[in-house]
């Protein structure tokens, strides 16, 4: 996924140190239970997650949106950041009415994950052309479940499926969640990858000759084998992890 539309991470990071004091990534990534190197990967990427800052927005009282984009006041009520952070906590401000740490509210959306939905179709059929990336809203996974699923949040995206030719297994408009991690070899399973310029949602079958079967569910649409000198060719996005839409 393009990583124009983000929020980037050493602005987002100038706003998290303005209103937690931390000094270094260390302190991050005990907040949010992670490992260092998630931090220094996403610093890496230059991407500040939205989640993260969603949960430091729900610890700190302040606004989302300005740790976001720095629009608005870092506090409610304030139209500047032009105050002091010193006494933030003391505050009784939350980033909803009535939401505190003590509350259901807030034990509720800390057991969640916001995982962005990008304005990308992927294909599932001759081929959708790529002509926005940008994130047009979340949609909220239980952690529990990307745990049993060894999926990382930082990791994932959801597109949407466009055509027929993974029928019956995604139906067209489905939403797709995407597992973006580049670490993993390819195993049987559905794909997005980038053909020509376009996304496709593929399923993909190794072959013991080190070649790979590019697939549809759909029986009228022909498989294509890339043999094993052009698997390299393969630009693969992701891993289709789950889909779901209307019945």
């Amino acid at each position: 996924m393009s990583n124009e539309f983000k929020i980037p991470f050493n602005e987002a990071w100038r706003r998290v140190v303005k209103i937690t004091g931390w000094e270094n990534y260390t302190q991050l990534a005990d907040f949010l239970k992670i490992k260092p190197s998630s931090v220094s990967g996403a610093k890496k990427r230059s991407l500040f997650p939205l989640e993260w800052l969603y949960r430091i927005a729900i610890e700190y009282r302040t606004q989302l949106e300005w740790l976001a984009s720095g629009s608005g006041g870092a506090l409610f009520g304030e139209t500047d950041d032009a105050h002091s952070f010193s006494n933030n906590k003391k505050n009784n401000i939350s980033i909803a009415e009535g939401v505190t740490e003590k509350s259901e509210e807030y034990k509720i959306i800390s057991e969640f994950v916001l995982v962005p939905r990008y304005n990308v179709q992927a294909s599932m059929g001759g081929g959708a052309d790529v002509h926005s990336e940008q994130v047009v809203d979340h949609l909220a996974f239980k952690r529990t479940w990307l745990k049993e699923m060894d999926l990382q949040a930082e990791h994932l995206a959801l597109i949407t499926a466009k055509g027929d030719s993974m029928y019956p297994t995604i139906k067209d408009g489905c939403l797709m969640l995407i597992d973006t991690r580049k670490d993993q070899s390819i195993r049987d399973g559905i794909y997005v990858l980038r053909w020509d310029g376009a996304l496709l949602a593929k399923r993909l079958q190794r072959l013991l000759d080190g070649a790979i079967l590019v697939k549809s569910d759909n029986p009228i649409y022909q498989e294509i084998k890339a043999e094993k000198d052009q698997v390299e060719l393969l630009d693969i996005i992701g891993r289709v992890v789950w889909s779901g839409g209307k019945i």
